[in-house]
């Protein structure tokens, strides 16, 4: 399976294991259209710093070659086509920016958290916030949190969590490697 231009310099090869295939279909009650992004973090890096540049290519493991490609070309087609992006980057608190973030968007806009690899710097009383902020935020609109966390299983998890008035429905997606090289769709 194939997904996105095939013509890109930025290509991540991920096997599929098992026999189970990605649940979703177009009427999938959890499927959502993306009108905008916002990212959020504690110190965001920007692709106009030659110094965050630098660290952003010192993550990447010095035998990784083919990694350190693609991140050159994705920072490349990023700096191209910021102008383009419906993306804005705000630094601060994630659970305490949720609220205004939500109250911002249209009625009839669903609010989607996306993350990874970030709940383990999370305390218990932070995870317990974020969950508070995003069932308040359930009260007004649709809410959907998209998180890939190791949880302490043997491989990281990629869960998808509806949020609503009987409140929140999760389902695990799949397990799959930390750095995206198989995923193994869960039955569902």
């Amino acid at each position: 399976m194939i997904a996105g231009d095939p013509a890109s310099p930025v290509k991540i090869g991920c096997a599929i294991r098992g026999t189970v295939r990605p649940p979703f279909r177009p009427d999938d009650p959890f499927a959502a259209r993306v009108v905008r992004r916002v990212g959020v973090e504690l110190d965001p890096i920007g692709l106009d710093n030659p110094d965050d540049v630098a660290w952003l290519r010192a993550l990447v493991w010095p035998e990784r070659r083919e990694r350190a490609s693609r991140l050159d070309h994705a920072i490349a087609i990023v700096q191209a086509a910021r102008h383009r992006l419906n993306f804005s980057m705000r630094q601060g608190d994630g659970a305490a920016l949720l609220p205004t973030i939500a109250a911002g968007l249209a009625d009839g806009e669903a609010l989607c958290v996306v993350h990874s690899f970030t709940l383990n710097q999370f305390s218990s009383e932070a995870r317990l916030t974020l969950d508070r902020t995003l069932s308040d935020a359930a009260a007004k609109r649709d809410v959907l949190r998209l998180g890939l966390e190791w949880e302490r299983r043997d491989a990281p998890v990629l869960s998808l969590t509806l949020y609503g008035g009987s409140g929140a429905k999760r389902r695990d997606l799949a397990r799959c490697d930390a750095h995206g090289s198989w995923v193994e769709w869960l039955a569902v």
